[in-house]
């Protein structure tokens, strides 16, 4: 493969690394020392490049011009129209105190708990709710990211009648007309909608139904969970709805399932499984064990103990493997192709873990897969310990009725009046079924929409939706708990919430409070003569429901099941014989439908590192069969049909395996990036699936087309390494559950651990007389998820750069997770994310550098940075050995065009401008809030008092933040675990952050089998 303009080829990276490569690496050329690797290193350790020779006067000139230069953009004001005093003060509000109200984030259909901050009536930040079950207090990316939206500047902002903006007043007009004459029969009415699991949406549609009868209603969410009842429904006759508890598993076997990356569960999935992945002072008893049987590296196969990589479509095979090993007949054929040893050991290890096991499988694979790990769990005993089973939160219509009949009858001209809600199903429709043409032959059609995308650019009219923070509404959540979502800001635009919209075109007068309220009322609640104050007893009880956020109790109750004794008879089909595509939704933007957030767009993926484009994944035998190389420009074609996009090496993908995400190549509607200009981002995958096989696809050909597409790739970014760009071998660490017997923090060189080091300027303790902030993160805990670099960004005012500067290395991000791999690429045997911020050093080398003293040691420990001093010299990002210092090249933060986005920052971070340089604080806005508030109670800052952004948002728990100078500190307790170490130790900054190694649980009889850990 190629690399910047010096060519390598797999075979000689392949033969270096078996040849005794660096024990831990980041990418090919960081392997090969090649010049993209030698770049970075080169940007960031100036003295190995080529320099000016001058003589100490010209020197000095030079800099002094350079100063003042930076000084001039650095120190710059930035320019306001004017200043409006608020004069009058709204209710219950105290300057610059935020409130936190409760509410519900719908992903998928699904409501996930959050809690949200407030000043002065404008939501800046979205955490989860500490009282939900799908949350407990943590989020994902996404859900950090969600308020982002309701300050985009591309949502859509009014009514539009085709290409003409008007009002919802004529909409509602226009839409009561169409509807009239269709009471009592319905015919021709065509409802479509997303996965719902509202029950006031629910209750508005089965009202919407009734009143037209002949009304007919699809459900289409393409990255759904389709597959998984269908799964249920073969394995125990009905549908039904897994919940997994993870807390209880000894043994848990992953079927090509992300389930700590995606999915409604996924922050309480992953709180769960970390709680059984912790390693207190050395005790590994309690640990379980993970295994991953996966086509494409993610970020549960990241953190499995084994993983066996095999085709998507050879994951059937495995399971049925699997199931008859444990005692489940099935009708899966044999596939010789597989490790058969390696899946023999692993259904020993369920077997020994009977009752203490679980299995689940991917949303993408077929029912069958699902129906044998739900087979599996009831025969080994899982089922009312591992995993419970519940009615499904869905509802949908009572007949079968899809979007493909839905475009059928659009095309025999069947459909009088056509109603869109939410969803982008024109865009998101497979290729074989052409909704674009079909929903432009409706007589009437209209769409209700955050954005004016492909589907609102087919119909006559689209109505503007409410965001979630605007509307009242509900939703339940992964276990069936009843979510309900409060407004906390007045609609910035004209717009319906999707409950309001049925009920406003039915002639209905309620708006959404009343619909949600009125939907959870108790029958017999309204006040009677008999009962005069039942009403005011429901008020009271409703205003407790929308305090918490949910219905506390309303999770649904596990059903009973029993699983058919024999599924010989269920439908398996062979595994694809050579290449095969895998579609699979984006893990920020989902299927498209964050697409605008320029935060989920520049969030590095957490498997490739890559931000702001889509590719074509393959392995790195597959590329080298192909005759490709990285970011080479190809073309995949699929069922006859193609698209173009840069071939991308995935470390660890099965052979033959081909995978591309959605959610790109969107050509109406928003752009994606308001960065680099209104270019098409991506390539679409939709036009490459069809209705009966959406998720994978046979054959697959790749053929080059000419030319290469530039990649915003940051794995290879601030890279920790010598002058002379070998990366010091204990970055990370790790190992297994006996390996820590011997050597507890699996240093590579356990006595220099014990040696003192000496400063070579300040050889004196830095001296505390009272706090002492420090972090630790556990690498055991941490799956790559990214969401505290979305937190960081969220809470500190970060800017998104655009794809260009990213590409150039500007990304702003304070929080970095690093990728590490060991073993060969092919196959690694083990992958790790490392989260790098500021280490906040005592003997930090950035202050004795800077000129102008902008960052400084503070009497608690920080290194703090101060904004308005920095004249942009960079001489402490260059003498940082972390690579954690982020300069700001051009004004990001300049919203002056989208003065929307302006509404997010926090009030209580600065916003830099040019020629500033910035880091991670430690959240020191929150550390100055707490200390106000133990002044005004006299008392001290008590540990847990301060939670930092990252750590809040964690799902696994990995990080905690506290004082060293509380000996019971959950920080201190963890830096004095055996685990603990420090990053680059030998430079001797002694950094207030420490890491703890990681961890694996292996399987032994795994271990000695030939071709394993990756086979």
């Amino acid at each position: 493969m190629e690399m910047e303009k010096n060519s390598i080829s797999v075979a000689e990276v392949r033969e270096k690394l078996s040849k005794g490569g660096p024990k831990w690496w980041r990418s090919l050329s960081q392997v090969m020392d090649t010049p993209s690797f030698k770049k970075w290193v080169e940007d960031e350790f100036p003295e190995r490049a080529t320099m000016l020779q001058v003589d100490r006067r010209n020197f000095l000139k030079l800099t002094g011009a350079a100063v003042m230069m930076a000084s001039l953009t650095g120190c710059r004001r930035l320019d306001k129209d004017k200043i409006v005093p608020f004069v009058k003060m709204p209710e219950d509000s105290v300057p610059g105190k935020p409130e936190y109200y409760a509410s519900t984030f719908v992903h998928g259909g699904y409501g996930i708990g959050v809690l949200v901050e407030s000043r002065q009536g404008r939501p800046t930040k979205v955490e989860g709710n500490p009282l939900h079950p799908s949350s407990l207090g943590k989020s994902s990316a996404i859900t950090q990211a969600s308020i982002y939206g309701l300050y985009d500047p591309f949502r859509s902002q009014q009514t539009m009648r085709g290409r003409e903006s008007t009002s919802l007043a004529e909409f509602l007009k226009a839409g009561k007309a169409a509807l009239a004459g269709k009471a009592g029969n319905g015919q021709g009415v065509v409802l479509v909608t997303e996965a719902i699991t509202s029950p006031s949406l629910a209750g508005q549609i089965k009202a919407f139904l009734k009143k037209y009868p002949g009304a007919k209603w699809c459900v289409y969410e393409p990255a759904g969970r389709d597959n998984e009842f269908a799964g249920t429904e073969l394995a125990f006759g009905r549908r039904v709805n897994p919940v997994y508890n993870f807390e209880r598993a000894d043994v848990i076997v992953s079927l090509d399932a992300d389930f700590l990356l995606s999915g409604s569960g996924v922050a309480r999935y992953s709180q769960d499984f970390a709680s059984r992945r912790t390693v207190a002072g050395g005790d590994a008893s309690r640990m379980s064990r993970l295994y991953m049987i996966e086509s494409s590296p993610s970020s549960t196969g990241a953190t499995a103990d084994h993983a066996l990589r095999v085709k998507a479509s050879q994951v059937q095979a495995a399971a049925g493997r699997l199931a008859s090993q444990v005692g489940v007949a099935n009708s899966v054929a044999n596939d010789p192709r597989l490790n058969a040893a390696w899946l023999d050991a692993v259904a020993k290890d369920l077997q020994s873990a009977s009752g203490r096991c679980v299995v689940l499988a991917g949303e993408h694979q077929p029912p069958s897969v699902h129906a044998l790990a739900h087979a599996m769990n009831a025969k080994l005993g899982a089922v009312g310990q591992t995993v419970t089973y519940t009615e499904v939160p869905e509802v949908g219509p009572d007949t079968a009725f899809t979007l493909k009949d839905a475009v059928a009858d659009l095309n025999a001209d069947k459909v009088d009046v056509l109603l869109v809600l939410g969803g982008n199903p024109v865009y998101l429709a497979p290729g074989d079924v052409n909704a674009k043409g079909a929903f432009a032959k409706a007589k009437f059609s209209a769409r209700l929409g955050l954005y004016q995308d492909e589907t609102s650019a087919v119909c006559q009219w689209h109505v503007p939706e409410s965001h979630y923070l605007e509307a009242w509404g509900d939703a339940r959540g992964h276990d069936g708990t009843i979510s309900v979502a409060q407004p906390l800001i007045a609609p910035i635009y004209p717009s319906l919430a999707a409950i309001e919209f049925l009920e406003t075109l039915s002639g209905g007068p309620r708006k959404s409070r009343a619909i949600v309220e009125d939907t959870h009322r108790p029958a017999g609640a309204v006040d009677t003569d008999l009962n005069p104050n039942a009403g005011a007893a429901f008020q009271k009880d409703w205003n407790q429901i929308v305090h918490d956020g949910m219905i506390r109790g309303s999770a649904f109750p596990a059903v009973s099941v029993t699983a058919t004794a024999d599924l010989s008879g269920m439908p398996a089909a062979r595994p694809i014989e050579g290449p095969e595509v895998l579609f699979l939704p984006d893990a920020t933007i989902h299927d498209g439908r964050y697409g605008t957030c320029a935060w989920l767009q520049e969030l590095p993926r957490p498997m490739t590192s890559v931000t702001w484009d889509n590719l074509v994944l393959v392995s790195p035998k597959t590329a080298e069969k192909l005759g490709v190389e990285n970011q080479d420009l190809v073309s995949l074609e699929v069922n006859g049909k193609k698209v173009e996009g840069p071939i991308f090496l995935a470390y660890g993908q099965a052979e033959d395996q081909i995978v591309v995400h959605m959610g790109y190549g969107r050509v109406s509607g928003a752009p994606l990036s308001f960065f680099d200009g209104n270019e098409v981002r991506g390539f679409d995958v939709n036009p490459l699936r069809t209705w009966q096989s959406p998720n994978m696809a046979a054959g697959g050909t790749i053929t080059k087309v000419g030319g290469r597409q530039p990649v915003a790739n940051t794995q290879e970014h601030h890279v920790m390494a010598t002058t002379e760009g070998v990366m010091p071998l204990d970055i990370v660490r790790s190992g297994t559950i006996g390996e820590m017997a011997a050597n507890p923090n699996f240093s590579p060189h356990p006595a220099e651990e014990k040696e003192e080091l000496h400063s070579l300027y300040n050889d004196e303790e830095f001296k505390y007389d009272g706090y002492r902030w420090a972090m630790t993160i556990d690498l055991s805990l941490c799956t790559g998820c990214n969401a505290c670099t979305q937190a960081c960004q969220v809470e500190n005012n970060i800017p998104s750069v655009g794809k260009s500067q990213v590409i150039k290395g500007r990304e702003m991000h304070w929080i970095r997770v690093d990728r590490y791999y060991k073993g060969g690429f092919d196959s690694p045997t083990e992958v790790l994310h490392q989260p790098v911020t500021c280490q906040h050093c005592e003997n930090a080398p950035c202050e004795p550098v800077c000129p102008v003293a902008a960052t400084t040691h503070s009497k608690e420990g920080l290194n703090q940075m101060v904004y308005n001093r920095c004249v942009g010299t960079r001489y402490c990002s260059n003498n940082c050995p972390y690579k954690v210092r982020r300069f700001n090249f051009l004004n990001y933060a300049d919203k002056t065009d989208y003065p929307t986005l302006t509404l997010l920052n926090n009030p209580d971070v600065s916003v830099r401008g040019r020629g500033v340089m910035e880091k991670c604080t430690f959240c020191v806005q929150r550390i100055s809030a707490a200390r106000i508030e133990s002044k005004k109670s006299n008392t001290a800052i008590k540990d847990g008092d301060i939670v930092t952004a990252c750590q809040q948002a964690c799902p696994s728990k990995a990080i905690v933040f506290g004082d060293l100078s509380d000996e019971k500190s959950a920080v201190n307790k963890w830096q004095r675990d055996p685990r603990a170490y420090t990053l680059l130790r030998e430079v001797n900054t002694r950094p207030r952050l420490k890491y703890l190694a990681k961890v694996r649980n292996v399987n032994k009889e795994i271990e000695a089998i030939e071709g394993t850990h990756g086979a």
